[in-house]
């Protein structure tokens, strides 16, 4: 297996339970791609990096992960298969459960040709602590899995588009509890705001989608997250990286740092 680090210092914040991702399929999108994404939000100083690899049977992948930690989480592979995580939490999360670690799940499904296979990933065994996974390949299949310890939601597109935050949409169907993490629990207004920007501009270019992982409506709590600096500075958080991802070109568009700062620089799968 060949590898190639490309490392980015990220000077960021972002917060506990960030991350606003979306997936839109051909029929809304000006490029008539699929295309996926999302702002990923997470601590100051984290450092991240641009990894790509080889598989011996020639699958390539393309994914942002943070440099030291296992394997890549958001990303894409030459099967055309890509992937997008949001935290969730819930009182029923044990860090000490013993399962599949969450790292490990992506790794895997970073390294699947087959989209039922790469899903099952996923929802075939209990998890220790709570995530979202939205993954999608070409030409358009898309889920997204909120998964709980012992429990899955799957969701598909609705009218050519999902976009998910960092809470259950109907924690009630999957029995879980979710717990106050946040005095300002903003992730409601993040998850509602983009998928109005996305969905008022049919069919969607590139940048429009930019423009809409830019939006600063409710700021510092906005789609593009900032930092509060009323919060205590071990608390202070912003959007770590931006990425556009086009499924069918096989291209990795990453932001180094927030995209209302950053231009998007662009990663070739091939």
């Amino acid at each position: 297996m060949r590898y190639e680090l490309f490392y980015y210092q990220f000077g960021i914040n972002a917060r506990a339970d960030g991350c606003t991702a979306f997936a839109l399929l051909p029929n809304v999108t000006a490029s008539e791609t699929l295309l996926i994404g999302e702002n990923w939000d997470w601590i100051v100083g984290v450092k991240g990096a641009v990894l790509r690899t080889e598989e011996e049977d020639g699958l390539r992948t393309l994914s942002f992960t943070e440099a030291g930690i296992f394997g890549g989480k958001i990303g894409l592979n030459s099967a055309g298969l890509g992937l997008l995580i949001n935290g969730l939490t819930t009182t029923d999360d044990d860090w000490a459960r013993l399962a599949k670690p969450f790292h490990v799940r992506c790794y895997e499904i970073m390294r699947q040709r087959d989209f039922d296979t790469a899903v099952r990933i996923v929802t075939d065994s209990d998890r220790s602590c709570s995530t979202n996974f939205l993954i999608a390949q070409v030409p358009d299949r898309v889920v997204n899995i909120e998964s709980s310890p012992h429990a899955t939601a799957l969701t598909g597109c609705r009218q050519g588009c999902v976009v998910h935050a960092n809470h259950f949409v109907d924690p009630a169907a999957l029995s879980v509890v979710e717990p106050p993490i946040e005095k300002n629990p903003h992730s409601y207004h993040r998850h509602a705001r983009l998928e109005k920007l996305l969905r008022a501009q049919y069919p969607v270019t590139e940048a429009q989608i930019e423009a809409a992982l830019r939006d600063h409506e409710g700021h510092p709590y906005s789609v593009c997250f900032h930092l509060d600096p009323d919060e205590p500075p071990e608390e202070f958080y912003e959007s770590v990286t931006s990425a556009i991802m086009d499924l069918n070109h096989g291209t990795l568009r990453l932001s180094d740092g927030p995209p209302c700062e950053n231009d998007y620089i662009e990663y070739r799968v091939a």
